[in-house]
């Protein structure tokens, strides 16, 4: 599983990931994920299981920012990302297991619709408009 926008589109930005960042650009907490992701702890910490395929995330929290590591059922390979949100926008960096850094940054321009941009760990652009009900385009 890679952290950033083209993650987004495959873990199901609905379902998954969209809770998520609500929760991180809200509250700063990941709650709540949905019927497809369990999580366990308080707000500050967290591990979470998606339940469609078996992947693991630690979430820790402090102030507006927040590290996640997980490992990728398929393979076994672990990434890491941070990300810390300054007013609408959430800034991440991440690393895959070869040591490959992708940036993004997400504004929440209305209630449920975000604008996505970034960089994958190919180093190619990408851009996405979001919102809760249609995912990405």
């Amino acid at each position: 599983m890679r952290l950033g926008g083209e993650m987004l589109m495959r873990a199901g930005f609905r379902n998954v990931v969209l809770p998520v960042l609500t929760g991180l650009m809200a509250v700063v907490a990941v709650l709540p994920f949905t019927a497809h992701a369990r999580c366990y702890g308080p707000a500050k910490f967290q591990t979470c299981e998606n339940l469609n395929d078996g992947a693991r995330i630690i979430v820790a929290h402090e102030g507006h920012n927040s590290v996640i590591m997980g490992v990728d059922p398929g393979t076994g390979h672990t990434f890491q990302g941070f990300a810390t949100t300054l007013g609408q926008t959430t800034y991440s960096s991440n690393i895959d297991f070869h040591g490959r850094v992708s940036f993004e940054s997400l504004d929440s321009y209305a209630p449920s619709q975000y604008h996505i941009e970034g960089r994958n760990f190919d180093k190619r652009p990408y851009t996405y408009q979001c919102t809760i009900l249609l995912g990405c385009y």
